[in-house]
């Protein structure tokens, strides 16, 4: 068993896991002990002093094969996944820890050093992080309705998971300035995807290092940090440049105001009719979230 996956799952109070670390209240007194089952007379215990998420083992080989087995499972936790983002605006609990098992799966030599650098960027910068996870989601959601092989949808995952990784060198002063940027400042967050290129490079597969370095290229050749144009730009960039985009449109933020899906599907469209989105890439999200919508969810 991974000990450093296991140490790194906070979770909230539910009957069954087994804790990784000793629990103490806020005086210091311990209250269980490593390696203690939590049940209901244990939780109603930590709930007295306030004590809502521990932090947990698990059985990872039944995650590993769980999910190696069952592409169609993380395709239906997707769609949930981005049904309750689009219903609701957030992400409930179960889907950011299964987004983690799913990390592992993916890439479970470098997932140590992943977690660490996601981690920073939760501390870092909160809205950033929140909105990797949701853009992870949204990718797996639209690489699903692209047909993509199980194998390419985990690369999707770790892509719009990590695709802003490169923030986390930001400070969130400037990620978060309500006022103007100056020169400086935005020249400093448009590296962000060449920084994050950097961080993993020797992490993750070629494709992905494109869909992280390239999420903000635009096909007509004015996005950034290179400018490519046209086959330039890869399918991952294509995918999680466009689902990167609507959430930043369709969440709050600081310096902005979120808008409505019903909104945010006309910018995405005229972004994809001057060619500066993949207009056939642009057409499946909309046709899946369409089809989500109408046909409805039990999460």
């Amino acid at each position: 068993m991974n000990a450093l996956y296991e140490d790194f799952r906070e979770v909230e109070l539910s009957s069954g896991f087994c804790c990784s670390r000793d629990i103490a209240s806020s005086a210091g007194a311990v209250l269980t002990k490593s390696g203690t089952i939590l049940d209901e007379r244990l939780i109603h215990k930590l709930k007295q002093y306030d004590i809502a998420r521990v932090f947990v083992h698990r059985d990872v080989d039944a995650v590993l094969n769980k999910t190696r087995c069952d592409s169609n499972a993380l395709i239906e936790n997707a769609n949930k996944a981005t049904y309750c983002i689009i219903i609701g605006g957030e992400l409930p609990t179960i889907y950011r820890d299964l987004l983690f098992d799913y990390l592992y799966v993916s890439n479970s030599d470098n997932f140590s050093a992943i977690s660490k650098y996601i981690t920073h960027l939760r501390k870092n910068d909160p809205f950033t992080h929140e909105h990797c996870t949701k853009v992870a989601w949204f990718a797996v959601f639209l690489g699903a309705k692209l047909a993509l092989s199980s194998t390419e949808i985990l690369d999707l995952l770790q892509t719009g998971m990590l695709h802003d990784i490169g923030k986390s060198c930001i400070p969130g002063s400037v990620l978060n300035k309500e006022g103007s940027l100056d020169k400086e400042e935005f020249d400093l967050i448009r590296r962000h995807p060449l920084v994050g290129y950097q961080m993993l490079k020797e992490m993750v597969s070629k494709d992905i290092l494109q869909g992280v370095l390239h999420h903000h290229e635009k096909l007509t050749g004015f996005g950034y940090p290179h400018g490519l144009v046209d086959s330039e730009v890869t399918l991952y960039s294509r995918v999680v440049g466009i689902v990167d985009i609507f959430d930043a449109l369709t969440s709050f933020r600081p310096y902005k105001n979120k808008v409505s899906m019903e909104d945010a599907i006309p910018i995405l469209g005229a972004m994809a009719h001057t060619h500066e989105l993949d207009i056939e890439v642009y057409g499946c999200f909309v046709e899946g979230i369409t089809g989500l919508l109408k046909g409805g969810l039990i999460v």
